[in-house]
């Protein structure tokens, strides 16, 4: 009555197209050769980027997180 097998058949043949199989299997992809020059110039930034930008995230969340906590059941004073 409520149109659950419907949706469900149309989901799965959306899902099964054999169509769209083929036609992914048939595309080509060329992979594109990276500036040589370019890599050595950036190669620290990126580096320093993904060894720091992770640890200053999570001290950004963790100090965020400590703030706002003692903020809210700090000590009052009575």
């Amino acid at each position: 009555t409520f149109g659950n097998k419907d949706y469900l058949l149309h989901a799965l043949d959306y899902l099964t197209d054999p169509d769209g199989l083929i036609t992914a299997r048939a595309k080509q992809i060329t992979i594109r050769p990276l500036d040589k020059i370019k890599i050595g110039e950036q190669r620290r930034q990126w580096q320093l980027l993904n060894l720091a930008g992770p640890v200053c995230l999570v001290l950004f969340f963790g100090l965020g997180r400590f703030y706002f906590y003692h903020r809210k059941f700090g000590r009052t004073a009575s």
